[in-house]
């Protein structure tokens, strides 16, 4: 009657009750992703669109690799996980890491919330070359919530840390830059 849905579950609760993440028509433009709604459907369109424009060679998966691993919060991880095993990038060894968060507690489950004691706590002894982790972890790009540095997590994890943009394309060009 009113031309919209009107009302938008976040991904989350989509996440936690193993539902399906609905199709892009479904989220009528977007208008609410700030507020986590509608983030990982847009990220795997947008992650497959990308893959889709690659030549054939760099789609697919080849033994070995590059070690990289994503870090992420918990209600994600599954998410990303499949993702990549659906659109592997020829010359990555992709690990996603869901972290806990000892910060806020374990019922906080989003990425974004991560602090640098989390990462570094447990990322620590994960053997990789670099770890991915999204932007929105940072606060004016280099401090986590915790106000840990970014540059004080890569000292610690003795690797570097790569923040990555939310869009799908960035973090397939992400990856293709560190294979």
């Amino acid at each position: 009657a009113r031309g919209t849905r009107f009302v938008f579950p976040s991904d989350e609760f989509y996440l936690q009750a193993d539902a399906p993440i609905p199709p892009d028509e479904a989220y009528e433009g977007y208008e609410q992703i700030d507020d986590g709604v509608g983030l990982l459907r847009l990220l795997d369109t947008e992650f497959r669109e990308a893959w889709e424009a690659l030549p054939d060679d760099l789609r697919r998966a080849t033994p070995g690799g590059a070690p990289l691993a994503i870090a992420c919060g918990k209600s994600a991880a599954a998410f990303i996980r499949n993702m990549l095993q659906d659109y592997p990038v020829a010359g990555a060894n992709i690990t996603v890491y869901a972290l806990e968060n000892t910060w806020f507690g374990p019922t906080v489950t989003v990425s974004g919330l991560i602090t640098g004691k989390d990462l570094t706590g447990q990322m620590a002894s994960v053997p990789c070359d670099a770890i991915m982790i999204t932007e929105v972890m940072l606060r004016d790009g280099s401090l986590f919530l915790d106000d840990m540095t970014l540059d004080v997590a890569m000292r610690r994890l003795g690797k570097p840390v790569v923040p990555v943009g939310r869009r799908g394309e960035d973090l397939l060009e992400t990856i293709l830059g560190l294979v």
